[in-house]
């Protein structure tokens, strides 16, 4: 598993992550389940955050928050598929801050586990957001790249 996390730290440097993504990493988006455009999103989102709240594990609250990060990842895909694209920016937008979010508690809580998969959701996630093609989302793919850099410091600190 360490020799994993060290082949993605060492092709995440030296390569664009487009290649990193198509090189044979894999990681499947969860089913995103109700979409935004539905009226029943806001009692999906209210079930998210009361199961964020209670949930009072940093390293489980992490994987919750990245599994969040997923789900709207590809809801927010979905939707610019489906020519719902402001929407579906949104959403993805939405996405990078879960993401963010299980970054900063990665950091606190420096899990191994928790950090070889930020890395590698984080390297799924910039693929999917530059497939997505659109400029409105370069603010996000920005972002995305803060941190995984954020994440791959963490692994350097842990390796020593």
């Amino acid at each position: 598993m360490i020799k994993k996390s060290l082949l993605v730290l060492l092709f995440s440097l030296l390569f664009p992550v487009s290649v990193l993504a198509n090189s044979g990493v894999e990681y499947n988006l969860p089913y995103p389940g109700v979409l935004p455009d539905s009226p029943l999103y806001v009692l999906k989102v209210a079930r998210d955050n009361v199961v964020s709240f209670f949930i009072r594990d940093p390293k489980q609250k992490a994987f919750y928050l990245l599994f969040l990060s997923d789900k709207r990842l590809a809801a927010g895909e979905i939707l610019v598929k489906n020519n719902k694209t402001d929407l579906g920016i949104t959403t993805v937008k939405i996405s990078q801050e879960y993401y963010t979010k299980a970054v900063d508690l990665a950091v606190k809580v420096k899990d191994l586990s928790l950090t070889e998969k930020l890395i590698v959701a984080g390297v799924k996630h910039n693929d999917v957001m530059v497939d997505l093609a659109s400029p409105k989302l370069s603010e996000a793919i920005s972002g995305n790249q803060k941190d995984k850099n954020r994440v791959l410091e963490l692994l350097k600190v842990g390796k020593n």
